[in-house]
């Protein structure tokens, strides 16, 4: 499983000139290289992407979806225009636990808000142990 955002160049959610950011990116490399890892041993193995937001975010998914993801999803109500980290990590988990998981990625920071907060709280309402700042996998 692997979370993704559309990039941002400004607070108004106004699209960058790049889809994903630099971490998002190494994000979806290394999802992609796990995937191939399982498969070739011999498991199961199956990449889907989660991205919450509007429509803009549909982007960043078929982004996610040429680059080899086997399946996209994108969560929204418009009740959570202008939900704060704590709320967006709430529903990614939801999401997340919904679909299933092995694994779940996302960039360590985004390159556009810096706070690198999202994915270890995702990790918190799910339960599981979290890693941030890695280099390699």
């Amino acid at each position: 499983m692997l979370l993704v955002r559309r990039l941002c160049a400004s607070p108004d959610g106004s699209p960058a000139a790049t889809v994903l950011g630099p971490c998002e990116r190494v994000a979806l490399g290394t999802a992609l290289e796990l995937r191939a890892a399982a498969q070739k041993a011999g498991a199961s193995a199956s990449l889907e992407v989660i991205a919450l937001g509007p429509e803009r975010e549909d982007e960043a998914l078929r982004f996610a979806l040429a680059c080899g993801a086997d399946a996209a999803f994108r969560v929204w109500d418009a009740a959570l225009d202008g939900a704060d980290f704590y709320e967006v990590a709430r529903v990614l988990a939801a999401a997340v636990r919904l679909r299933g998981f092995s694994w779940v990625l996302c960039g360590d920071r985004s390159a556009d808000e810096g706070m690198g907060a999202t994915g270890p709280a995702v990790a918190e309402f799910l339960g599981v142990p979290h890693l941030t700042g890695a280099r390699d996998v």
